[in-house]
């Protein structure tokens, strides 16, 4: 692998990294108060932060089954900021 081709792909692994992260805190929100929700609800959405905020105290990473199940509870639960009352 060239130098090149680790740059390219160090690049694109930060802005798939940033991308979510940047969505949530700031298009998110304004996305939901465009739509209505109220602040309180829109506040909760601070809550899919977490992840990137606790991954530090993961020892391991997580096996695919893992994955696997939270997506599928996640998914599953209709969840997200719609879930959230008005």
């Amino acid at each position: 692998m060239t130098r090149r081709h680790k740059v390219l792909l160090l690049g694109s692994l930060y802005l798939a990294q940033g991308l979510p992260y940047g969505f949530f805190t700031q298009a998110l929100p304004v996305l939901l108060r465009d739509a209505g929700y109220s602040l309180k609800a829109i506040s909760a959405t601070s809550l899919l932060f977490l992840p990137w905020a606790l991954k530090f105290a993961v020892r391991r990473p997580p096996r695919h089954a893992q994955v696997v199940a939270v997506a599928v509870a996640v998914c599953g639960s209709g969840g997200g900021p719609g879930a959230v009352a008005n």
